[in-house]
């Protein structure tokens, strides 16, 4: 409708949308006229309860992030020629200590939306995220819960540090082999089940991925031909874009969604 058309003409305005659009919004907590499960049940991966819509306008889901969050300041500065192939932004609604960032809602008007997650990237965690060297047994215990064989005689008395445990998640998938991994897959369509993290996690190797990716295609080549042109046009366009050139991305996903 008109409303994918519009277009902001300054953070000002985006602000003053988002501020009407979330009044009355308070730290922590959604008002009783918003509901998480409307959004979640087409969510494939992650987020829980983060994301949320109003019941009477589910053109825009409201994602909840920390006020200094890198995904908040991706959106605020990304470039021209990177924003086809992200959701419209429309500004944000800051509290004291998060913010609502007001996005495009992509499965918006489907009837029976497919949704694939996938992350990219051989490391998909920061490098800060795991400078602790402190020895953890609830890390051993989801190794062992994994593999038993894994840890060795002295990680299983003194436990294993975070940088081990993500390291040994990452060779689990696809991530250290292909550079990136399916995280998940949810299908609207009773005679095909969707595929969970749970699931997703034990995709190891390509023959694994092509399986995935039928799931999710369901028979439509359409659909592939038009993954691969847009996959391709965003590779042209990021081997040219200079702010990406100056920016590490870590831990993002790209996001297909097609209406049965």
């Amino acid at each position: 409708g008109g409303w994918s058309r519009q277009k902001m003409k300054s953070m000002k305005e985006q602000s003053t949308i988002v501020d009407t659009m979330t009044e009355g919004l308070k730290p922590f907590q959604l008002p009783g006229s918003w509901v998480d499960n409307f959004v979640m049940s087409f969510v494939a991966s992650g987020h829980e309860g983060a994301i949320s819509v109003k019941e009477d306008d589910s053109r825009f889901v409201f994602k909840r992030v920390e006020q200094k969050s890198d995904e908040l300041q991706a959106y605020e500065t990304l470039p021209d020629e990177l924003k086809p192939f992200c959701p419209k932004y429309f500004g944000s609604h800051k509290t004291e200590d998060e913010a609502f960032l007001m996005l495009q809602n992509l499965v918006y008007g489907m009837k029976n939306p497919h949704v694939m997650d996938i992350k990219m990237g051989t490391r998909t965690f920061l490098e800060t995220e795991v400078l602790n060297e402190k020895r953890r047994m609830d890390l051993l215990a989801k190794m062992v819960k994994i593999d038993p064989n894994e840890p060795t005689e002295e990680e299983k008395q003194l436990g294993i540090t975070k940088l081990r445990y993500m390291q040994y998640r990452e060779k689990l998938s696809t991530s250290q082999k292909l550079g990136f991994r399916i995280d998940a897959i949810k299908i609207h369509d009773e005679e095909r089940p969707s595929l969970s993290q749970e699931h997703a996690k034990n995709i190891c190797d390509v023959e694994g991925v092509h399986d995935a990716l039928n799931v999710f295609l369901c028979a439509r080549e359409d659909v592939k031909e038009a993954m691969l042109t847009q996959l391709k046009e965003l590779r042209n366009v990021l081997e040219t874009s200079e702010w990406f050139m100056k920016h590490e991305i870590i831990g993002s996903s790209i996001l297909f969604v097609f209406d049965k």
